[in-house]
């Protein structure tokens, strides 16, 4: 069965959220993007991704830390980490401890990241279905922060 594949965006920036979402559709994925962290969270409680492109910096909790949350609920989720700041020491730890799959800096290269998207894609077996999502309440998601 040939699926559509589901791609979630979380920047606290809303034009790069909205750059993404136009990309990503042009590509034809199935995107849903976000500026609050949290409301990504309830919303990967609600419903499976292929994949997860969040900025390593948000208010409240980082881009690596709300990987470590999302692969938690779905282990084999793929993810790309974008960020525009130049600190990598917490990025190599990410890789080092397999929370991160792949870096992006800001501003990218369009055809890159459909590159290294395609890429990771090229590593999950079949898309996710969209039932048997693992609950996590709003509570355990607000401890996280």
């Amino acid at each position: 069965m040939n699926k559509k594949i589901r791609i979630i965006v979380i920047d606290d920036d809303q034009r790069v959220v909205r750059s993404l979402n136009r990309l990503l559709r042009l590509h034809n994925f199935d995107t849903s993007y976000f500026t609050d962290p949290r409301e990504a969270l309830l919303e990967l409680n609600q419903r499976k991704y292929d994949m997860i492109i969040s900025d390593a910096k948000m208010p409240g909790i980082s881009g690596i830390e709300f990987l470590r949350i999302a692969i938690g609920l779905y282990p084999s989720v793929r993810n790309i980490l974008i960020s525009g700041a130049h600190d990598l020491s917490e990025i190599i730890d990410g890789f080092n401890a397999g929370i991160i799959h792949q870096y992006v800096r800001k501003p990218w290269n369009n055809e890159s990241l459909i590159e290294l998207i395609s890429v990771q894609l090229a590593q999950i077996e079949e898309p996710l279905e969209a039932d048997a999502v693992p609950g996590v309440t709003s509570r355990d998601i607000a401890q996280s922060f």
